[in-house]
């Protein structure tokens, strides 16, 4: 789908279908990652805190259409098993026809919580607490989200210091499967 605010803006090469092929190749089920809430060429920054999001997020009929272009895209072309959208999507969108649309097409599939940026949620298979991991077993799936360190990218300020170790890894690994629950590792 093109950009609403870059023409020409698509990459020519379809990078997502390359990791697609490699990944079923290996016998792997592919899931699938949109930033839904946020668009930088649409709607730039700051972001300070939770709030920001919600002022940053494009509204726009223009940017709804783009943003189920790109999911439904994402869909037909390569049937992820799993629709993991992140910060919010546009209040105005009909993110449950979407839903429909992606189970008829991948029965199987699974969507997380995130397409909504605070409650009340929207229909949603597992939640995505970031960096944190219920103290007591979960009767609900969860998936924990976490980098390495304290953030999902690259920082160059991150000393060694700040990554867990292999070990707090594993340890935590441990505690979120015994719990019900999915790790989910950002290698930034």
């Amino acid at each position: 789908a093109p950009h609403p605010t870059r023409p020409g803006w698509p990459a020519t090469r379809d990078f997502v279908g390359e990791l697609d092929r490699a990944v079923r190749r290996r016998c792997l089920r592919m899931g699938t990652y949109y930033s839904g809430g946020l668009d930088w060429a649409v709607q730039p920054g700051p972001i300070r805190n939770t709030l920001d999001i919600i002022s940053v997020a494009p509204q726009s009929p223009e940017y709804i259409a783009y943003a189920d272009a790109q999911w439904r895209e994402l869909v037909t072309r390569y049937r992820p098993a799993v629709m993991w959208n992140d910060l919010g999507y546009p209040q105005n969108a009909d993110e449950l026809a979407l839903f429909a649309d992606y189970y008829n097409a991948v029965p199987d599939g699974v969507v997380n919580d995130r397409f909504v940026t605070l409650p009340p949620y929207t229909h949603h298979d597992y939640v995505t607490p970031e960096f944190n991991v219920p103290s007591e077993p979960s009767a609900v799936k969860f998936e924990t989200v976490r980098g390495m360190d304290r953030g999902f990218g690259y920082n160059q300020n991150s000393t060694e210091a700040d990554y867990t170790s292999p070990r707090g890894l594993l340890t935590q690994l441990i505690d979120v499967v015994s719990k019900n629950g999915n790790l989910l590792l950002n290698v930034g």
